[in-house]
């Protein structure tokens, strides 16, 4: 008889314990790995049962050639799967100009946003790729001065577009500041014609 793989592993797009998808054994990992594309390989943690998470990216789990998927399919067993409804859209984008400035160490990128949310900007220039997966200092500067905030979060991209910024690891307070002010914004918007 075949020994049953016992294994918990962990997929989540944040470090929030709440928001997890987690499967029973190997085989199933691997499937849930399939299924994932490129944009959330690059900005999803794994985590292999109580070892510390990583980036899929990053892991070192993952760096064999994944099995045939009609097999593993069979013997997928979710254990518990806690999202929230809306996470795919979790704050809304607002179209504007902002000034940004994003540090780590001694280097420093200056660009202006194309848009912004609470939980990222896209960016007029790629930023550089030695910012990714790196903590840094971001700095939000409106041209009105109406929002002058700095604060910590590690630089995640999406799709592998350098454009595309996702701000991670966000405090509550930077992340509420943010929205109030795009709520702000919002409400000077003329609406309907």
């Amino acid at each position: 008889m075949a020994e049953i793989d016992s294994s918990v592993w962990c997929f989540s797009s944040s470090t929030d314990e709440r928001v997890k998808v987690k499967v029973l054994g190997e085989d199933s990992a691997y499937f849930f790995l399939a299924l994932l594309g490129d944009d959330q390989r690059a900005s999803w943690f794994i985590q292999k049962d109580e070892n510390p998470p990583e980036f899929i990216a990053h892991s070192t789990l993952f760096r064999s050639t994944p099995r045939e998927q009609a097999s593993i399919q069979e013997s997928i067993k979710v254990v518990r799967e806690e999202k929230r409804a809306a996470e795919r859209r979790l704050h809304y984008r607002l179209d504007c100009n902002v000034e940004i400035v994003i540090s780590k160490k001694d280097k420093e990128f200056k660009s202006h946003t194309v848009n912004l949310s609470a939980g990222g900007v896209l960016l007029q220039e790629a930023l550089p790729e030695d910012y990714i997966f790196s903590s840094c200092n971001i700095r939000l500067l409106s041209g009105d001065k109406s929002l002058d905030l700095s604060f910590e979060a590690r630089i995640l991209n999406a799709n592998n577009d350098l454009k595309r910024v996702v701000f991670h690891g966000v405090s509550h307070l930077a992340t509420q500041s943010i929205i109030r002010w795009i709520e702000e914004e919002k409400r000077k918007i003329p609406t309907g014609f």
